[in-house]
């Protein structure tokens, strides 16, 4: 604004020497009336150019405050969203992204999934879109790829600011795990990375699995078909290499900010839903809560033990959201 006010009064000061200059001129050799049809077409060209630099300012001033942000749609991007002065976070994972998913014996694991959440913790700067699938992997050679879904496609056309993503536990189900997971998840990551819009990339710990309808007591070794030893066991050594080896943050503590909470496994734990394996509303407070802190920089949470400040107990509050 202050630039514009500038060449505004430069401009203003020129077309009135302009001005002056030509009026010197007619009035020494033009007829008095071809002087003042010329002042009075100076004048016109001077106020013109004012009015077009004003409404310049204007429409700048304008563009400067963001449209406010849509509520979520799961799976399902607009043009018209895209095309908003937000910035976009697309959340992209299995049905713990996705969260209000049927759970075994009835009932869903979520009213408010964590995407939701995190739109109101961000606020109306932001486009929260909830691209969560179940029964998806990061894992290319599978009968259920995230890849070759239509959300993935929307993602890559949205070109969006920041992604998080939540893969791993459905991928431990999976005979290549051991020796794709990591390749095919960076490749995943590369490829976000790589957009137009350069976008932020992160990824997540997924939940530990307790007791529940899915994991019942004396038969805690799958849960949905996978192999809960290597979700709550195995799992963080390739997510922190993942995260190491394709430049990004390491992965947002989900599983230690649960596991914090609820140490043992074999029990039940009131950040989850009744099957052990999707987290409750509560549980989605938890995870938005972290995800916020992530976007927002402040790294104490997932920092290696050695270096970890205490996480801020007010930002992820976890007591108060039981």
């Amino acid at each position: 604004a202050d630039l514009a006010t500038g060449e505004i009064a430069s401009l203003l000061k020129s077309a009135t020497e302009d001005d002056e200059s030509e009026s010197t001129i007619t009035s020494l050799s033009a007829p008095p009336v071809v002087g003042m049809h010329r002042r009075a077409q100076s004048r016109c060209q001077y106020f013109g150019v004012a009015a077009l630099l004003m409404l310049g300012l204007w429409a700048g001033c304008q563009r400067s405050h963001p449209t406010p942000a849509v509520q979520p749609k799961e799976g399902n991007l607009f043009t018209e969203q895209v095309a908003m002065g937000c910035r976009h976070v697309a959340c992209i994972g299995t049905s713990i992204t996705k969260g209000n998913v049927s759970i075994l014996h009835g009932g869903v694991a979520a009213n408010n999934p964590y995407p939701n959440v995190l739109q109101d913790l961000l606020g109306s700067d932001f486009c929260v879109h909830n691209l969560g699938i179940p029964d998806r992997t990061a894992l290319k050679e599978t009968n259920t790829p995230f890849l070759q879904t239509a959300a993935w496609q929307q993602v890559k056309t949205m070109a969006p600011d920041i992604v998080i993503l939540q893969f791993g536990s459905r991928d431990t189900a999976e005979n290549s795990f051991s020796h794709d997971f990591r390749f095919d998840y960076g490749v995943m990551i590369s490829t976000l990375k790589a957009l137009r819009s350069r976008p932020l990339v992160y990824i997540m710990a997924v939940p530990p699995i307790y007791l529940g309808s899915a994991a019942k007591q004396g038969r805690m070794h799958t849960a949905y078909g996978m192999p809960i030893e290597k979700v709550n066991r195995l799992l963080h050594g390739p997510l922190q290499a993942i995260a190491r080896e394709n430049g990004i943050a390491p992965p947002i503590s989900v599983f230690t900010a649960f596991h914090a909470k609820c140490p043992v496994f074999n029990l039940r734990c009131g950040l989850m839903s009744a099957d052990g394996v999707h987290p409750n509303d509560k549980g989605h407070k938890v995870i938005g809560r972290l995800v916020d802190i992530a976007i927002k920089g402040d790294d104490r949470c997932w920092a290696p033990a050695s270096e970890r400040w205490p996480c801020p107990s007010a930002a992820l509050d976890i007591d108060q959201a039981q």
